[in-house]
């Protein structure tokens, strides 16, 4: 059994979705984050996302200098890929690579959860448009997260509210969309669902849950779950970003989360996963008063893990007011390097950061508002080195494909090798599109 223990209003759990552990492969949903833990075109069509068909990049400022003859350069590949119905509701996706394929998740407008599994090479998704996973009825529903494991099976998350009731949901969901097994956890009254994010190791899932009132918390090792409570003196029910990742070792579940304040504050606890027992280590301030997250906007953030002892934390940074930068910070020993900048400060806002480390290269993705007046909401990417150094540029993937605010995925299936997706602003139909950095 593994104990779990309270930290800043944030309810953990690890678990170990299925008896074993396997050799475990890096990954982060995204969320985005996922991450939480984390693609796009207006065509109805597979699209054409093919390795080495570039995008005609029409708008997109994924140029680069090319003095550095030893950098390799980020591009888009193909058409986005619709993976989703049509207005199919307000909130997702978030995205996951599971060994062989993606795995996106979303909610629709009656609070239904969505399921999808897309190939590396852009062809057609799995389902047309994607499957619905089989849930109780919830009146009203989080933004799902969801994370691959090394069965190839998906572990998802989701908060929901039924009847004054709230709760948070973990369940792993093999890639054909059969669930194996489904959880809930913090049942307590709310007005609101829990913002939940969900990660996997091996075959272990870990997951983060926070809402107001009093939690519960659970552990498994592959039988049923033991619970316990939580003391609610720390929960705020305004705070709700937090975002989980296991640390490339294997051996930690690291949580990130921002609390209300003036500045709000972001922190990072450590856990110890050994033994059957997860027990709490140090707790890292990323944020300080020139770093801090808006007040206007709903707190968001993401981690993801960095080599075997180190992690990154990406988050949005408050400027002046209606202005933000994507920022993202290297925590390593104990400590928070000073904070660089993904998206520098313009006269538009960010929201919806995710990270994603793929075991070479840092990638960071959001999406941002562009332009004055008549704006429209596009997804950014960028990528670092694994000291966080920033490669020249910022990829717009899908240049000409506005993006719902209602968050976005991000996921990596090899070096360099990036998927985002996101909600079509005038379809409503959740996207898929491709990034290649191995190219000059």
């Amino acid at each position: 059994m593994r104990k779990l223990l309270p930290v800043a209003g944030a309810l953990l759990l690890a678990c170990n979705a299925i008896l074993g552990f396997d050799e475990p492969t890096l990954r982060q949903n995204a969320s985005v984050g996922s991450s939480d833990g984390g693609g796009d075109g207006s065509n109805t069509g597979a699209g054409d996302g093919s390795p080495g068909n570039d995008a005609s990049g029409d708008g997109s400022d994924s140029s680069v200098d090319g003095g550095d003859s030893g950098l390799t350069r980020c591009k888009p590949l193909g058409s986005p890929v619709p993976f989703s119905a049509t207005n199919t509701g307000n909130d997702g996706p978030s995205l996951a690579w599971a060994g062989d394929r993606f795995g996106a998740v979303w909610h629709d407008a009656n609070e239904k959860i969505w399921f999808n599994t897309i190939p590396p090479d852009g062809g057609a998704p799995t389902w047309d448009a994607g499957i619905q996973l089989t849930y109780a009825s919830a009146t009203f529903a989080s933004l799902p997260r969801v994370a691959g494991l090394t069965t190839g099976s998906f572990v998802v998350g989701t908060g929901e509210l039924s009847s004054g009731s709230a709760t948070g949901r973990v369940s792993v969901f093999t890639a054909e969309g059969v669930p194996s097994s489904s959880t809930t956890h913090g049942t307590d009254a709310g007005t609101v669902p829990p913002e939940i994010d969900v990660a996997g190791y091996g075959t272990f899932t870990a997951f983060a849950m926070r809402h107001g009132g009093v939690s519960q918390s659970g552990a498994s090792t592959g039988g049923a779950y033991t619970t316990m409570s939580l003391p609610d003196t720390a929960i705020d029910s305004t705070t709700r970003a937090v975002a989980v990742a296991w640390r490339a070792d294997g051996n930690h579940v690291v949580v990130a989360h921002i609390e209300n304040g003036s500045p709000p504050t972001g922190k990072v606890e450590e856990y110890l996963a050994s033994g059957g027992i997860l027990s709490p280590g140090a707790s890292i301030p990323f944020t300080d008063p020139t770093s801090a997250p808006p007040t206007n906007q709903e707190p968001q953030v993401a981690i993801a893990p960095l080599g075997a002892s180190a992690y990154a934390v990406a988050w949005i940074r408050s400027k002046t007011l209606g202005m933000s930068e994507v920022v993202v910070s290297k925590i390593s020993g104990g400590t928070a390097a000073t904070a660089v900048v993904a998206a520098a400060e313009s006269a538009t806002m960010k929201w919806h950061p995710r990270i994603v480390f793929d075991g070479t290269w840092v990638a960071v993705a959001w999406i941002e508002e562009t332009g004055a007046g008549n704006a429209m909401y596009l997804a950014k990417a960028r990528r670092f080195s694994s000291a966080l150094v920033a490669d020249p540029d910022i990829v717009t993937p899908a240049p000409s494909i506005e993006a719902k605010l209602t968050g976005i995925g991000l996921a990596a299936s090899g070096t360099g090798r990036y998927a985002v997706a996101f909600n079509n602003a005038s379809t409503l139909q959740r996207m898929i599109t491709f990034i290649d950095c191995s190219g000059p």
